[in-house]
């Protein structure tokens, strides 16, 4: 049975995982940072990055982006292939894409903790099957003044 059987005969539905700086499961993993260390009225960068595994890859046919959070000061919403976000083959040797990086500019508005992040969206294919994700990164930042 299914986690999501499971939970749904149980009468619930399945934990979502808190939004964090680091997530994986079986077909990709993703990281993600902030440089400089932020502070308030300066700009610094989200860096996202993306790495496909187990014999996945980008689905370049696929609208990948990454939708920033509209509270943080990000200089703007979204960021899309060729628009803030870069694939490129990472370790992997052949033309499939196996990396996505995303760049983001932020302006921090008032110093203390905040979150950074968004939600990335990509499709990840293997020989057999394709997949769509829409994922929750953000990072813990302490901003100063």
């Amino acid at each position: 049975m299914t986690a999501l059987a499971l939970a749904l005969l149980l009468g619930g539905a399945p934990a979502k995982a808190a939004p964090a700086p680091h997530v994986e499961n079986e077909n990709w993993v993703i990281d993600a940072r902030v440089e400089p260390a932020p502070k308030q009225g300066q700009p610094s960068t989200l860096l996202v990055q993306l790495d496909t595994r187990n014999g996945f890859h980008l689905n370049e046919d696929y609208p990948i982006n990454f939708k920033a959070d509209a509270e943080t000061g990000f200089e703007k919403a979204k960021a899309s292939k060729g628009d803030g976000v870069e694939l490129a083959p990472g370790d992997a040797k052949g033309e499939e894409k196996h990396r996505a990086l995303v760049r983001l500019r932020f302006n921090p508005r008032a110093p203390g903790q905040a979150l950074v992040g968004g939600v990335f969206a990509f499709s990840s294919c293997s020989a057999e099957r394709c997949l769509i994700d829409k994922i929750e990164v953000r990072v813990q930042v302490d901003v100063t003044k």
